[in-house]
């Protein structure tokens, strides 16, 4: 804080003072005053420096400094604070991704907190982690005296699976998400005429497309409205993959899965894969809100 003696030899500094005591004085420490000719603040100035040319740049350059890095009154020191606060998180990245936390559990949670508060920091946030995510994957975990942990997800190639986002789609339910919005199929999808109309069976014999399709629809109609039951996912991948992966892409038809094993993999991507299988909850399947034989896998609470 500022005190009177300081302030008045500031003034005295700045600007020319009249005898005390004049009919115009103010203070009897001060007196009047009035403002300096521009001749004299230049050579007022001119006396703040040395002569010496080098030394007068320096100085002037440290001064230059000191005024952009120290706040000269109160109310611009707190008008700082939001921004040196903001710049302090935007520079940040993983650091926003608790310890033990995937990117997508933690997209997820930021996400919500830019729902909540609606600022932009918290939109800044949540980008820059999504970010990450799609750069790195959704596997990507950080765990303690560890960076990070990345599972080799590289069969994927860019087919990467829809995360578990406020607006997704989960299995147990296809015709809203899980924000209880209306999402995905129209509510005649769970009808009769669903399987027509969203998910045509075999044509002929041979209509492997049209088995497939059949297959996904009746399992997606044994899963309505049942987040905890168990149901078999498989995957196409390559012979030296044994695990199917958190966001790997997954199917509930055997048969899609063989047709999607049969070329597309080694170096020159004419060699076969093989299809791995494994049992999880409905409630860790995320449609793709594309196709019925494709689904996202994030198991819930896995890390």
């Amino acid at each position: 804080m500022i005190t009177p003696e300081s302030m008045q030899e500031l003034q005295r500094l700045l600007l020319t003072k009249q005898p005390s005591g004049s009919a115009s004085s103010i203070t009897p420490d001060v007196g009047s005053i009035t403002p300096l000719s521009p001749i004299e603040a230049r050579e007022l100035q001119r006396k703040q420096f040395s002569r010496d040319p080098v030394i007068a740049n320096m100085q002037k350059l440290g001064r230059s400094i000191k005024d952009f890095l120290v706040p000269k009154t109160p109310l611009e020191t707190l008008s700082m604070i939001p921004a040196v606060k903001a710049a302090k998180i935007a520079s940040k990245g993983t650091d926003l991704v608790n310890i033990g936390e995937s990117l997508s559990d933690a997209t997820q949670r930021l996400h919500k907190i830019m729902g909540n508060k609606g600022d932009k920091v918290s939109r800044d946030n949540y980008l820059k982690v999504r970010k990450i995510r799609d750069a790195q994957g959704h596997d990507v975990i950080l765990k303690p005296g560890k960076k990070t942990k990345e599972i080799d997800t590289s069969y994927r190639m860019q087919h990467q699976a829809r995360g578990l986002e406020p607006d997704a789609i989960r299995l147990d339910n296809l015709t809203k998400d899980i924000s209880g919005n209306r999402a995905g199929y129209p509510r005649d999808f769970y009808t009769p005429k669903g399987q027509r109309i969203y998910s045509p069976g075999p044509r002929t014999a041979n209509d492997e497309y049209g088995i497939a399709n059949q297959q996904s629809y009746n399992m997606i109609l044994k899963a309505k409205n049942k987040p905890n039951a168990e149901v078999v996912i498989y995957r196409a991948v390559p012979k030296n993959v044994k695990n199917i992966n958190k966001g790997d892409f997954v199917t509930l038809s055997p048969k899609y899965a063989e047709l999607h094993a049969l070329s597309g993999y080694g170096r020159r991507g004419d060699e076969a894969g093989k299809v791995i299988k494994q049992k999880v909850k409905v409630k860790d399947l995320i449609w793709d809100a594309n196709d019925v034989n494709e689904f996202g896998y994030f198991p819930v609470g896995k890390q």
